[in-house]
């Protein structure tokens, strides 16, 4: 009975583990929005178009899948997962290095590194619910009900992070960002 426990313990958080990746990256970019509308040009409108930034990332797996390629994507299953894994790591290493970047549109400037990278994110996350379930279900029950679990919980995961550093009080952060600036 200890052996089987530890085998439940074990596979159950590897796969709450995998299931916090799915949407951390959303959810990290509106944890990351209280300081953002500080600092970015957009200020508040920068929450909704964050947000509809990651609603057109739906887009690509609804193409990927309506286009007919649903089996090509579940028979490579496990080369799917790692490449969307790879997009995340890589859509956040260029947020994290770049998010203050903006260009000229008009009159107006525009936070096109976050807008980018707030699509990737919700590209990753869509991905992820169409490939991470099929993936769990391999695995049973345990593996299903473990992924669902981490995919409520990355944004526990991102929120406790924003609040450890302190996010909801960085006004401080945003007004010598600006005082750099010049």
């Amino acid at each position: 009975p200890t052996v089987v426990f530890q085998a439940r313990c074990s596979k159950f958080t590897k796969f709450f583990l995998f299931g916090i990746t799915s949407w951390l990256l959303v959810t990290a970019l509106f944890a990351q929005a209280a300081i953002a509308k500080e600092v970015l040009p957009e200020k508040d409108k920068i929450f909704s178009r964050i947000d509809l930034a990651m609603e057109l990332g739906n887009i690509l797996p609804a193409l990927i899948f309506c286009l007919g390629f649903q089996r090509a994507v579940l028979s490579n299953l496990r080369a799917v997962i790692i490449v969307n894994l790879i997009v995340g790591i890589a859509s956040a290493i260029l947020y994290a290095c770049f998010w203050k970047v903006t260009f000229a549109f008009g009159h107006a400037s525009v936070s096109v590194v976050v807008l980018f990278c707030a699509w990737l994110a919700g590209t990753v996350g869509s991905m992820s619910m169409v490939t991470y379930f099929a993936f769990a279900n391999r695995h049973g029950p345990i593996a299903i009900s473990a992924l669902a679990t981490g995919v409520g919980a990355c944004g526990l995961v991102t929120n406790i992070l924003g609040v450890a550093q302190g996010l909801p009080e960085l006004k401080h952060v945003a007004d010598k960002s600006h005082a750099l600036d010049v």
